[in-house]
């Protein structure tokens, strides 16, 4: 037996291994780095120090942009809970400024945010411009545990929203009250599990065409008779 030409053969084997092995390390690595790339990130973000009066951004630190779609806030006191649909759906006119503000809508650049009002306003909804109101806002902010707030996006290499949702809790200290995040960072809901629960959100914030979404399906499936009908008829 030639052992030469057995050594060669077997570090021949080995090397060969050991290329595939360092081809496939470096593929994975390299997708790795592209979907780490392309994935969607959005931030809720509390603007500064832990005041209810303080400002709430939404943060689109993706690499293509998002449209905002449907913001949803819930508000627990005690075992209740109740919801806000923060984006607004009033009626504007084409020369009116500042409309992606005033509707809480709209595309975000990478990199840019859009404030969504502040925590206070949030929390209270329409309860805190109500003058006929006997309780403050400190008093209506002291009935309040904790809550809940969820974003419903549009991004670009997507074909199913995906979404963004922080939970936050009040601290209620003598006449005082301090809003804290659960958590550091902003759950992403990006998974297939997750497509169910932001769709939820979506048409949760789309009631105002609820009816005409009903009229548009009844008039779809009549349609669809009258063209099954006439297939029969020839």
């Amino acid at each position: 037996m030639d052992f030469s030409s057995l050594d060669y053969r077997l570090i021949s084997t080995i090397a060969s291994v050991v290329m595939t092995l360092a081809w496939v390390a470096y593929l994975h690595l390299a997708l790795t780095q592209y979907m780490r790339a392309n994935r969607p990130f959005l931030v809720i973000q509390h603007a500064h120090e832990n005041d209810p009066s303080a400002l709430c951004l939404f943060v689109n630190l993706s690499k293509e942009p998002v449209h905002l779609q449907a913001v949803i806030a819930r508000v627990h006191r005690g075992d209740d809970c109740t919801s806000y649909r923060i984006t607004n759906y009033e009626r504007i006119t084409a020369t009116e400024q500042h409309v992606q503000s005033k509707l809480r809508q709209g595309p975000i650049q990478p990199g840019g945010y859009l404030v969504l009002g502040s925590f206070a306003d949030i929390m209270l909804g329409n309860q805190s411009a109500d003058e006929s109101s006997n309780e403050s806002t400190t008093d209506q902010l002291s009935q309040i545990d904790s809550l809940e707030l969820c974003v419903a996006v549009v991004y670009a290499s997507k074909k199913h929203h995906i979404g963004a949702r922080r939970h936050f809790f009040l601290e209620h200290l003598d006449e005082k009250t301090k809003i804290h995040a659960y958590s550091i960072f902003t759950e992403q809901l990006v998974r297939r599990k997750h497509r169910h629960t932001v769709r939820e959100w979506v048409k949760a914030g789309v009631d105002p065409w609820q009816e005409q979404d009903t009229a548009d399906e009844s008039q779809s499936q009549s349609s669809s008779s009258i063209d099954k009908t006439s297939n029969r008829g020839t």
